[in-house]
């Protein structure tokens, strides 16, 4: 089996999921500023790669901590806002589709997402970066 053609979609893959991602970035500033989505997909590109490489390893773990603590803010939010759950439930079992550009988004964000947020949050709770020496032999 050729090798190259698998390499280059998964390339493509991940250039895809890195928009994705930068884009849904981008997005969420702009109702706190007037400046226009695309300023912070550019900002956002352009600030993570040094913020990953000149930053201490065990200062980047401690942030990336208080950032997981505030996820619990999704849960405080669900407990005090009242919530019909078994109407909750019944659109996880049964959704209504929508063939509308937003629904479609969403759908692909979720479905084409990879695990890289759960490599992240079992990185910083073991606390060292997830590297490949620090997967066991038998399973590289």
């Amino acid at each position: 089996m050729a090798v190259a053609p698998i390499v280059t979609l998964l390339l493509i893959a991940n250039f895809l999921n890195l928009g994705a991602d930068l884009g849904a970035m981008g997005d969420a500033l702009p109702p706190a500023d007037r400046r226009p989505e695309r300023f912070y997909v550019i900002l956002f590109a352009a600030a993570a790669p040094p913020s990953r490489s000149f930053r201490a390893t065990e200062r980047y773990v401690k942030i990336l901590k208080w950032m997981t603590l505030s996820l619990f803010a999704y849960v405080a939010t669900a407990l005090i806002v009242h919530v019909p759950w078994g109407e909750v439930a019944y659109d996880t079992i049964v959704p209504q589709m929508s063939w509308q550009k937003d629904y479609i988004v969403v759908i692909v964000a979720v479905a084409g997402h990879d695990d890289q947020p759960v490599s992240v949050l079992l990185a910083v709770f073991r606390g060292k970066p997830r590297t490949s020496a620090s997967i066991p032999p038998r399973v590289r």
